[in-house]
């Protein structure tokens, strides 16, 4: 890929990764307001970055890789 490309596809995956989160948050929120226990915990959270590839090392790698 070209350093455009990996570009693109950081923004795509920080997008996908960002409705997820914003989703989740929402289903706390929701949670909440009935009482309820929440539904995501922290560690899904920062399992989010990982899952998108979204890692500082993650990232670095795929940028090395161009090179």
């Amino acid at each position: 890929m070209t350093p455009e490309e990996i570009c693109t596809y950081i923004n795509a995956q920080t997008a996908c990764m960002l409705a997820e989160m914003y989703g989740m948050v929402a289903d706390n929120e929701q949670r909440l307001h009935r009482g309820e226990s929440m539904a995501w915990m922290k560690e899904d959270f920062v399992s989010l970055a990982e899952k998108y590839c979204l890692t500082h090392n993650q990232i670095i790698s795929q940028i090395q890789a161009t090179h």
